[in-house]
């Protein structure tokens, strides 16, 4: 289940740093609601939180699967 939840989460990050998902995020009108912190960032900011967040879920991950917690 976890490996899914993961494989899941790198598609939109994928999605966010790859193809057009930053800007299209950055013009949404009702992300102000959602988190003002993402609200605040440019394009090429919320890119590059995607991608250390995305980073950090790796490690968690891999640390979940080889310490056998499972």
């Amino acid at each position: 289940m976890l490996i899914l939840l993961f494989l899941a989460y790198s598609v939109f990050c994928y999605w966010v740093i790859v193809r057009d998902g930053a800007e299209v995020l950055v013009n949404w009108e009702w992300l102000p609601l959602f988190d003002l912190f993402a609200a605040s960032l440019t394009a090429r900011e919320l890119k590059f939180s995607v991608c250390i967040s995305w980073l950090v879920s790796l490690v968690f991950m891999l640390y979940t699967l080889f310490s056998g917690d499972a």
